[in-house]
């Protein structure tokens, strides 16, 4: 053996060292797949786990996006509807009130107060302002409203017997806001004035919300927001211009008792019962059919519709 074949020797003994025994690379090379397949199966196992954690996510942002889109909706559309409640009735009152002074301010100058200016006057209290004060109380301070500003500055006096007992006819509520007024120096005129106005106001406003909640949220054939809109602008409207509107912001009690009486009912359609009572019996202190608003408030309450069930 020379010196080369010593070193093929050497090399081929080397080998079979190194050579893997008869069976094991087939092993081996199963257990690298296993383990290849077992990796595999975690990582797609990790991947589906991220991915459902990510579209829960996304769900759950998706849903609290909703639920505050919904929440931030509702509360524009109450607002809205506020504003255009508000909107809607300031119109109606300006624009009516402004052509009915016009309209008896121009009738008192072209044909006088007539021949019964001083039946109910006493003592002076629907006249003596003057030339022009005159002519302003005309469309304010007529008939009835003689009774109410007697009370509201000397009160019922029944002490005076059948001199004053007609007196007890009026109810105390819309003279007391009169006296009220009268308390901190306004002309008591201006002060039934002003509480008619008042109370005209919140009336046509209540009457728009009470006709939009009662036509978008009937059980049958429910108009759409617009259309309910729509006819409660045409209800404000009619009841502003209406023929009997001339006492809505007289010295009368029409409209303390208007405002009253719709609020009962838009309290009561709302659940509001607290409320609705309260405000009934503020009615029955204004006008005697105020007592009768216990009825529809008692069914409301048994039978509904109601917005709180």
């Amino acid at each position: 053996m020379n010196s080369q074949n010593a070193e093929l020797a050497l090399s081929e003994a080397a080998a079979e060292i190194a050579a893997p025994l008869p069976g094991s690379g087939a092993r081996a090379a199963g257990r690298r797949r296993s383990g290849l397949r077992a990796g595999s199966r975690l990582w797609t196992e990790v991947l589906r786990a991220g991915t459902r954690t990510r579209a829960r996510a996304r769900a759950a942002v998706r849903f609290g996006s909703d639920a505050a889109g919904s929440a931030a909706a509702g509360s524009d559309a109450a607002v809205s509807e506020h504003t255009l409640a508000v909107r809607e009735s300031a119109r109606a009152l300006l624009g009516s009130r402004a052509l009915i002074w016009a309209a008896v301010a121009a009738v008192v100058l072209a044909f006088g107060f007539g021949p019964m200016r001083h039946a109910f006057n006493p003592p002076h209290t629907t006249r003596g302002f003057g030339w022009l004060g005159d002519i302003l109380a005309a469309p304010a301070a007529r008939w009835d409203s003689s009774w109410y500003l007697v009370i509201a500055h000397f009160g019922y006096r029944p002490d005076l017997g059948h001199f004053t007992e007609a007196r007890a006819a009026f109810f105390p509520l819309y003279p007391l806001g009169i006296r009220a007024f009268s308390s901190v120096g306004v002309p008591a005129v201006l002060g039934g004035v002003l509480v008619s106005l008042a109370a005209l106001a919140f009336a046509l406003y209540g009457i728009h919300r009470l006709t939009t909640l009662e036509l978008a949220r009937a059980r049958r054939r429910p108009l759409s927001r617009e259309r309910a809109h729509d006819v409660a602008r045409l209800a404000v409207i009619l009841t502003a211009f209406g023929p009997m509107a001339f006492f809505l912001s007289a010295v009368y009690s029409e409209a303390l008792y208007l405002a009253l009486s719709i609020g009962v009912f838009y309290a009561a359609r709302r659940g509001r019962f607290a409320i609705a009572c309260v405000l009934g019996a503020l009615a029955a202190a204004t006008r005697s059919a105020g007592l009768l608003l216990v009825l529809p408030v008692l069914i409301l309450y048994l039978y509904g519709p109601r917005e709180d069930r």
